[in-house]
């Protein structure tokens, strides 16, 4: 009975001794498992040992950080109007960024720096809905001397961070037209 506990205890250190050393000689690689299988509402993990070691969900971790890489290396987000950077942050934070393939970057990539003067009209479209509705200096015909924007502040007082691109884009749009 002892030498076959200790049979399966050598056995299980050696497996263990093992993925210590891959796993510290892929550290990186690790890094992918652990974000890309974890309670995303929650922000930590819960689950079994085969949930952790999930392929699909490493690779939606590696995906959403080359994505962001990717976005973060051209100036695509300063030109982008707060709408579209709250889509692509979710779809980042949210790991449900498409694969991270050349037929799909490259063209992705292009067509956003291709739409960067487009992106100035989706600005001024973006920061005349996000005005107040509910305040008389606010005019539907067009920006005037005071902008009230609605919501800004969240019902605890901290600052709304979507909200707060809106006045991101605002003096974005007000330094390119000065």
């Amino acid at each position: 009975m002892v030498d076959s506990l200790i049979g399966q205890y050598k056995q299980l250190r050696a497996n263990i001794e093992m993925m210590s050393g891959l796993i510290n000689s892929h550290h990186v690689s690790v890094h992918h498992f652990l974000e890309g299988n974890q309670d995303h509402d929650r922000r930590h993990y819960f689950g079994g040992v085969s949930n952790l070691f999930k392929l699909e969900g490493a690779i939606a971790s590696l995906n959403a950080t080359f994505w962001q890489k990717a976005l973060n290396m051209t100036d695509v987000y300063e030109y982008m109007p707060n709408n579209r950077r709250t889509e692509w942050n979710e779809q980042i934070r949210e790991m449900k960024t498409p694969g991270f393939e050349e037929e799909t970057v490259r063209p992705t990539i292009m067509e956003l720096l291709n739409s960067r003067q487009k992106f100035f009209s989706e600005r001024v479209d973006g920061i005349f809905r996000a005005l107040s509705g509910d305040h008389v200096t606010n005019r539907p015909e067009g920006f005037g001397k005071r902008m009230i924007l609605a919501r800004v502040f969240t019902d605890y007082g901290m600052t709304n961070h979507n909200m707060s691109g809106y006045i991101q884009d605002l003096r974005q749009v007000i330094a390119k037209l000065y």
